[in-house]
């Protein structure tokens, strides 16, 4: 495997985290099929800050276009 595949690989187990499925206990009358995610604090804050924006690009956008003009036309 070259590295290039080993960095994609530990880039994609970062942002996705750990699946730990769910604890079912050997004599419960119920089992239940699935599991969650535990993330590291940094794949949250990304994870948060991608929602985000796919939620509020319409207005994001072109907030910060304006906001590059008018800087650029002050400096």
């Amino acid at each position: 495997m070259g590295l290039i595949s080993r960095i994609a690989q530990a880039v994609y187990d970062w942002f996705h985290g750990t699946y730990i499925p769910y604890d079912n206990p050997p004599d419960a009358g119920v089992f239940f099929i699935g599991g969650y995610y535990d993330r590291n604090w940094s794949s949250r804050l990304v994870h948060k800050l991608v929602d985000f924006y796919f939620e509020h690009w319409k207005w994001l956008l072109p907030f910060l276009v304006a906001l590059f003009a008018l800087l650029l036309k002050i400096f």
